[in-house]
């Protein structure tokens, strides 16, 4: 078994691992998980230290971690942390914790910088990206399907998507929900 010492970052990221039942630092301050993916989150920190003698094996990775309920899930976005000098430091690892199964929240200031997005407009897009149709997007928001439409048109005139599909890539790749340790 391997095991190295955990910093964290932020105080968001220790909430998450105070509330989860998936991820948890033992009393050494080691980041532990359930014994299914522990060898695997192993494997993945190991990567990212270069630890693993194959110069042709990829550092760090994704690891999904959940519960055969499914009533919780995390995503670990394991990597190497570079230094400037790193032959004067010990070799680091950055894991980003996401929260799977929790609202997507938009680069709002973003968005209506960028794209010069109306509030509504910016409303729409958080209701769209949080898998909501258009018609319960109007139900949400009290308005006519047919105020959602002309909203879906100016958005998409405001970021140049031809589709739902295009719109939905643009905002995931705008979403603020992860965190790191």
């Amino acid at each position: 078994m391997i095991s190295y010492f955990c910093q964290l970052s932020n105080a968001i990221a220790r909430k998450i691992l105070e509330r989860s039942s998936l991820l948890q630092l033992d009393q050494k301050n080691h980041l532990k998980t359930c014994l299914e993916f522990q060898q695997k989150l192993a494997d993945l920190i190991r990567s990212s230290l270069f630890e693993i003698g194959d110069v042709t094996h990829e550092s760090g990775g994704v690891l999904a971690l959940y519960d055969h309920n499914n009533t919780a899930s995390l995503m670990l976005s394991i990597l190497p942390f570079s230094e400037i000098n790193i032959s004067q430091h010990p070799k680091k690892v950055i894991i980003f914790i996401t929260q799977t199964d929790q609202p997507q929240r938009l680069a709002e200031d973003y968005l209506q910088q960028k794209y010069k997005l109306a509030k509504r407009e910016i409303e729409v897009c958080n209701l769209f990206v949080n898998g909501m149709d258009l018609e319960q997007i109007g139900t949400h928001m009290k308005i006519t399907y047919g105020t959602v439409r002309m909203y879906i048109k100016n958005i998409f005139a405001k970021t140049a998507c031809s589709s739902q599909t295009e719109l939905m890539q643009l905002l995931m790749g705008l979403t603020l929900d992860f965190e790191h340790i």
